[in-house]
């Protein structure tokens, strides 16, 4: 978590909670691509202890400001 939590604070935002295996972070609506794109990276890097090249895909989504859980879309 602590490379989400880092990469939430470069963008001026945060790692807000967690939830079994999902991730909420929150950042300032500007910049919401690119630290999507960053969060996907940083979830999907290799476990290359486990096997050559294994990773588990990561889907992230996006919201607006005060949006719901329900409400949010598959990024991009």
């Amino acid at each position: 978590l602590k490379p989400c939590a880092d990469m939430a604070r470069r963008y001026g935002g945060r790692l807000t909670t967690t939830v079994y295996d999902s991730i909420l972070i929150q950042v300032p609506f500007e910049y919401q691509n690119e630290a999507a794109r960053e969060l996907k990276a940083i979830m999907e890097q290799p476990f290359r202890n486990v096997a050559p090249n294994f990773y588990l895909p990561a889907e992230i989504e996006l919201g607006a400001p005060g949006a719901s859980w329900k409400d949010l879309k598959v990024a991009a």
